[in-house]
C-alpha cells in the first residue's frame, strides 16, 4: 500500500533531476522560477490556472510567513499566497534574474 499522498515532499520523476527542477515550495525569497508542470487533481490545477498560474509562467518568490507557511509569490502584477502543501504541487525551473 502506498502511503505517500499527493502532498508528499518526496522527490519523484518531476523533481530532483539533473536539469535542476524543484518544487515551488523549495524556492526561497528573491528567487525567480518558471513553471514546468502543475500536479494535483484537475480541480486544483484549474484553480491555479484561473489565478494566472500556468506552465511557462514566471514567478518571483516574495516572502514567507514566520513559520514558512504560507509563501507569497508574484506572477506578473499579481501577488498570490500559497500554502507550502499547495506550492509543493508545482514543479518549477529556477531562472536567473527577476521576473
Amino acid at each position: 500500500m502506498n502511503l505517500i499522498g499527493k502532498n508528499s515532499f518526496e522527490l519523484d520523476s518531476d523533481t530532483g533531476s539533473a536539469d535542476g527542477r524543484i518544487r515551488l515550495s523549495e524556492a526561497g525569497p528573491g528567487q525567480a522560477v518558471r513553471v514546468e508542470r502543475l500536479r494535483g487533481d484537475q480541480q486544483f490545477q484549474s484553480r491555479l490556472r484561473n489565478m494566472g498560474l500556468r506552465e511557462g509562467s514566471e514567478i518571483l518568490v516574495i516572502k514567507q510567513a514566520p513559520l514558512a507557511d504560507p509563501m507569497e509569490y508574484q506572477i506578473g502584477s499579481i501577488h498570490l499566497s500559497l500554502r507550502r502543501a499547495e506550492a509543493s504541487q508545482i514543479v518549477v525551473q529556477p531562472i536567473s534574474g527577476q521576473v
